[in-house]
This record gives structure tokens, sequence and C-alpha cells, in this order.
């Protein structure tokens, strides 16, 4: 509620005579539109505890710790991965200057991890609530498929997201989901959906046959 609670003007307190008693069994008094006599606004940032994939429906469902305005998600701060550990970039500049353990940059790049950040096709289909659902575009649902060792069953499907992927309802910024403590998914549904052809050109002079599929084809 936009309208409620931002302030001491707009938090007023109302009740009845059933609210409580004393030691007497005496009522209270009721009253109406009893002002804070101090008010402290919510300062704390909304956390993204959890989240689902379905690749077979391209929904990806984001749970926070708090009510977030489903208008301000930002889905290009949204990053699906293959692992927990830092990514390969990371890993690269890591090699290259002084870190506590040395170890874990070595450990980083024999890991492989796969990332793909989404982009602006994916877009929120959902109002605001503590569970977002982004509907993943056709072109990042595509590239998530194209690499076969991301988001392929639970145990490769993480989501790390950037500070201020998403506000509050009093624009608190999220806080920082990064690499290393990217969260794993909890009900993950795999691609089930047969692929389609959607157009086919033929150039006899060059003898080449062209096929278009709705999705990514392992060719």
């Amino acid at each position: 509620l936009d309208s409620v609670a931002r302030n001491a003007t707009t938090t007023l307190l109302s009740f009845t005579g059933l609210l409580v008693v004393d030691m007497s069994g005496n009522p209270i008094v009721p009253s109406v539109n009893v002002q804070p006599v101090s008010f402290s606004k919510d300062t704390v940032a909304p956390v993204l505890e959890k989240f689902d994939l379905d690749v077979n429906s391209g929904l990806l469902t984001l749970q926070f710790s708090e009510t977030v305005r489903a208008l301000t998600l930002v889905t290009s701060g949204i990053t699906l991965q293959s692992s927990q550990l830092p990514t390969a970039e990371y890993c690269i500049a890591c090699t290259q200057q002084y870190v506590p353990a040395p170890n874990q940059c070595t450990q980083c790049l024999q890991a492989g991890i796969a990332r793909l950040t989404l982009t602006a096709v994916s877009t929120v289909v959902s109002g605001s609530h503590w569970e977002q659902t982004v509907q993943l575009g056709l072109r990042d649902l595509n590239a998530i498929k194209a690499i076969p060792t991301l988001c392929t069953s639970t145990s490769n499907c993480f989501v790390s997201a950037a500070s201020n992927m998403v506000q509050d309802m009093i624009a608190n910024p999220s806080q920082v989901v990064l690499s290393p403590s990217a969260l794993q998914v909890i009900n993950f549904t795999a691609d089930t959906t047969p692929p389609t052809i959607e157009y086919a050109e033929l150039d006899m002079s060059a003898r080449v046959l062209v096929l278009g599929f709705h999705e990514t084809v392992n060719a």
C-alpha cells in the first residue's frame, strides 16, 4: 500500500474495546486515528531468498524477504550460472594479482563455469508482491538452452543478482547476491517440449536447405 505507513502522518491506529482489558477486566477505551509518538521508516533492503525455474514454460520465479515493486525489477540484473564458484572473469583477474587464497583461482578456472545474464527481452509478468515471476524472452531462453552445462538440472542451476536489481515499496534497493554466494534453484522443471520447424528455405542452385526452428537445437 503506497499510502500507508510512509511517515507519521500516514500512520494512524484505530481500535475497539475488544483490543485489551486491564487486570480488573475493564476494556480499553476505543480510539480512532491515533497518531504515533515516533515513527521510523523501513530502511531494510529486500533480499532474494530463493528461486524456481521452469525451462519448459520459460518462467523464472523469484522470492524475496518482503514485498517488492514489480515495475522496478531490472531483468539485466539477474544472472544464471552453473555453479556457486566465482565467475571465469573473476578467476582470470584473480591469477593476475595477490589474493588470500590463490588456489581458489586454479579451482575456478578448472571448473568451466557457465553463466548467462538476462536481457530486456525477459519481462516481469507479476504485480508488486514478495514473489516475482519473470517470463524469459525467446532470445534469453534459447541462449540458456544453447549452453549444455547451464540449468539442465537442479545441480547446475544457480542465480546471482546485481545490487538494486529491484526495490521494495519505499525504494530500498535489493541486496546484491554475489557469484560465490549464488542461490541454487529450489524447484526445477526441465525442457520437455519437442522442437518444431518454423520455416524452410531451399536454394536449388547452391543445393542448400535452411531450416528454422522455434528453439535452439543440437546440430
